[in-house]
């Protein structure tokens, strides 16, 4: 049995050929998947705008895997519908699971750190959806400065925060989008797909993969 793990899409209602073929072949090849996290982006676009996009030929096959379905900080339950349902069989903010002897917890990891959008989001959501609309004018060199700069410390972060239950087996998380297996401290982070770069998870009877590809 395979298990894919990834986050951090960041899917909107503008598609991508590429990502999707790209999607499509590692889900296709996998017999469970976890989302975990940031799969659409609300603060970009709508839920409808997005389901109803050509991502949701997706979906189907998504669905068919057993999809479990994450929430992370850009796609908060509150921002979506019961239309998830169509792409995953559950839904949730966490999600504990045993898998040859060895227990993995699944968290997007936004609730591990300070966010900007999380602080103002009871505030104003408008708000956030402009700030988050003038960040993706200059996406591209942001996100490296992100990975670089500050993805290693937002993952010992969280090592560091982490709870009691999450040390009983590997914590797995996205949000920082900084990829990275790191077997002492039981941390996995599946990084994230974009700009034609994807990073994420395999789990199976042989143990933990991070896989780093291009989907150009």
């Amino acid at each position: 049995m395979t298990i894919l793990v990834f986050s951090d899409t960041h899917l909107t209602g503008r598609f991508n050929k590429k990502k999707f073929l790209f999607l499509s072949r590692i889900i296709n090849k996998a017999d469970k998947v976890i989302v975990n996290g940031d799969f659409w982006d609300g603060h970009l676009t709508t839920f409808n705008s997005f389901f109803t996009s050509k991502w949701s030929t997706l979906f189907k096959l998504l669905k068919q895997k057993g999809t479990i379905y994450i929430y992370g900080n850009h796609d908060r339950k509150e921002y979506s519908d019961s239309r998830v349902s169509s792409f995953s069989t559950i839904q949730s903010n966490s999600y504990m699971m045993k898998f040859n002897s060895q227990n993995y917890y699944f968290e997007h990891g936004n609730n591990f750190l300070f966010s900007i959008d999380k602080k103002l989001r009871f505030k104003s959501y408008r708000l956030v959806k402009i700030l988050t609309h003038i960040a993706n004018c200059f996406e591209l060199p942001i996100q490296h400065l992100r990975i670089w700069f500050g993805g290693i410390i937002s993952n010992n972060r969280i090592k560091k925060k982490r709870n009691g239950e999450t040390k009983n087996g590997y914590l797995i998380c996205g949000h920082t989008h900084y990829p990275e297996i790191d077997h002492k401290n039981k941390f996995l982070n599946t990084g994230f797909m974009k700009f034609g770069i994807a990073s994420y998870l395999l789990i199976d009877e042989n143990g933990i993969q991070l896989r780093k590809e291009s989907y150009l």
